[in-house]
């Protein structure tokens, strides 16, 4: 995001005990989606995507990757690709 939308946003307290919460609640939606071979719309992040393949996608995946976006800078770490590929 730019860092002008940033400064207008309300900038709340950390509050580990509802970050722990979410984290859980975010992990039982994914067990629920994966158990019934489903995802959601903001798969990118939160889901396992690249974990949910086969080999032959993830391989067409990584070769699509490395000739779309050889040094990385594309969303890096989603997906499942590391912070930097290429």
């Amino acid at each position: 995001m730019e860092a002008s939308h940033v400064a207008r946003l309300t900038q709340r307290p950390e509050h580990p005990a509802a970050t722990e919460a979410v984290k859980f609640l975010r992990k039982g939606v994914v067990a629920i989606c994966a158990r019934h071979g489903t995802g959601h719309f903001q798969i990118g992040r939160t889901y396992p995507y690249r974990e949910s393949r086969d080999p032959a996608f993830t391989a067409l995946l990584d070769t699509l990757k490395a000739h779309l976006d050889p040094k990385g800078l594309f969303n890096p770490g989603v997906l499942g690709f590391s912070e930097r590929q290429g």
